[in-house]
């Protein structure tokens, strides 16, 4: 059988292909999370607005009794003046508050996983992994940014979040783990994506189902990309030689664009140069360069990978 001669050029060649990338890809989230022995899921943070405060003395007592951090403060809705911040609430918790509280609203809640690692440098090399190639769905206009040991794929208070991190251990069983973090914010998004408006919907929630709907892996085809920057700078440099008075040639302009799109990448360390765009993550390059779909490649993670996270409320 005669093999297809542009797959035999492009083999000969050493062009890659979306399929190509995509295996390399799931291939190497293999290897990232094959350390993994368990992946643990739970509520870390609830926020609770509330019509009538609750008494300090039954926040005190409910706080000492099971062992969850309460906190009362006043919030800025004109409807529910109060807000509770809970840390990890447990079962009892949400049983108790449910009934204690016939009036309430969810205005926030944040979902952790934590991929329970053998040691501390598999957890590290999980969460590098994951700050390279783990991008938001329908990210919209955000930034992700990386504060000391932790990546934040929104600024603070957005509508959506993830952090990941891996310096602390497990909150649920002492252990070196990498701790992925999806937070929402203001009750319209817990109601209308999650049905989440009473704290006892929390029980019912689909931890899996939200981790794939919020993030997948991604991966950029480097020869494409810089095919794309190259043709935004050809439109670019025909509308500038159309009205400009000293024309400019294609690398000129081409050089200029790569500066726009570093600079959008750039840390404390500077802009990264050519030679060093693949450490740059992905989730940068779709917030700043053009024609995303011709370049990028994404693909869900694998039930497998997360092994059926165990679910702690």
């Amino acid at each position: 059988m005669r093999e297809n001669p542009v797959a035999l050029e492009r083999r000969d060649s050493g062009r890659q292909t979306k399929a190509d990338v995509r295996e390399e890809l799931r291939a190497e989230a293999a290897i990232a999370f094959q350390p993994v022995q368990r992946c643990i899921s739970y509520i870390d943070t609830v926020d609770i607005l509330l019509k009538y405060p609750l008494e300090k003395d039954e926040v005190r007592s409910l706080s000492q009794k099971l062992g969850r951090r309460l906190v009362l403060s006043r919030s800025k809705s004109f409807q529910y003046r109060y807000k509770m911040h809970v840390q990890q609430p447990s079962a009892e918790l949400i049983e108790h508050l449910s009934k204690r509280l016939p009036k309430h609203l969810i205005s926030r809640f944040d979902l952790a996983f934590d991929f329970v690692m053998p040691d501390k440098d598999s957890a590290d090399s999980l969460q590098v992994f994951l700050n390279q190639h783990l991008t938001q769905t329908w990210h919209g206009n955000r930034r992700m940014n990386i504060y000391e040991t932790t990546a934040y794929f929104s600024e603070s208070w957005q509508r959506r979040n993830i952090a990941v991190y891996s310096d602390c251990v497990s909150k649920k069983c002492d252990s070196p783990a990498t701790h992925v973090e999806f937070r929402f914010y203001s009750s319209e998004v817990c109601r209308t994506l999650y049905g989440v408006s009473r704290i006892d919907d929390l029980n019912g929630l689909d931890h899996a189902a939200i981790f794939h709907r919020n993030c997948r892996l991604s991966s950029c085809i480097w020869p494409l990309f810089d095919r794309a920057i190259d043709e935004f700078a050809g439109k670019a440099l025909r509308n500038y030689n159309h009205t400009a008075r000293v024309s400019v040639d294609r690398e000129w302009i081409t050089n200029r664009m790569w500066k726009i799109f570093a600079r959008a990448n750039q840390d404390e360390e500077g802009a990264p140069t050519q030679e060093q765009k693949a450490e740059v993550p992905v989730q940068r390059w779709i917030e700043a360069a053009p024609h995303q779909e011709r370049w990028l490649v994404q693909i869900p993670i694998d039930t497998s990978l997360i092994k059926s996270p165990e679910s702690h409320i």
